[in-house]
């Protein structure tokens, strides 16, 4: 039988083949959905996250007998990674840098990445605490641990997709080093064992606790 050329087009698959109805509108929908996602807005901070980590860094101070210096010292440098985490892909956020002695430029976001502010305070904030509280408890730690990964869920959860999710960690990390690079400038360190003694007379302070708290206290 012959065909006609006509015939043989509606019986063979053209490379050229126009996709069917709903084949299109699939695509099409892929495609809106891509679009929407790469242009929705961030999802908005919780405000409750800061105080979050107030209350377990307050925990935690309780917990290992922090003295009040090296508790202010802690709470100092923590407080600081979160500040900084928070205002580092904003760049009309007043910096720290000048007003804190001896802290220079920490890094920020680069101009056109999106990045969540959220993720990248708790990520800077694991990794100043992981550093000066290198000696705590392993509870102190599971803690810790326990509320940066839940944050981090709720954040993902919220609408955080993982391509920022992952630069918002990177960026995180590299504020949080600067920070404790910078803590090591302070002289802490050098201070920690130096032996002091007292003066003694009336009206004057006597440290009558066990040499045991005295040691711990002062860790």
């Amino acid at each position: 039988m012959m065909m006609t050329r006509n015939s043989a087009r509606r019986v063979g698959a053209s490379p050229t083949t126009p996709l069917a109805g709903p084949a299109r509108a699939r695509i099409a929908i892929a495609a809106a959905a891509i679009i929407l996602a790469a242009c929705s807005p961030a999802p908005e901070a919780d405000p409750r996250m800061v105080s979050a980590w107030m209350q377990t860094l307050y925990g935690t101070i309780r917990v290992e007998r922090l003295s009040p210096p090296v508790a202010s010292r802690i709470m100092g440098y923590a407080t600081t990674a979160l500040y900084s985490g928070l205002t580092a892909a904003d760049p009309d956020a007043p910096t720290l840098t000048g007003v804190l002695n001896g802290l220079g430029p920490l890094p920020r976001a680069a101009e056109g990445e999106r990045h969540d502010p959220t993720l990248i305070a708790i990520s800077a904030e694991r990794v100043v605490l992981d550093s000066l509280l290198g000696e705590a408890l392993a509870t102190t730690h599971a803690a810790l641990d326990r509320l940066a990964d839940s944050l981090a869920t709720d954040r993902v959860s919220a609408g955080v997709s993982d391509e920022i999710r992952v630069r918002s960690d990177d960026l995180g990390r590299r504020i949080g080093l600067a920070v404790i690079a910078w803590s090591r400038t302070d002289g802490f360190d050098s201070t920690r064992g130096r032996p002091y003694v007292p003066p003694v007379g009336d009206g004057l302070w006597l440290n009558d606790a066990p040499g045991s708290v005295f040691a711990a206290q002062n860790m």
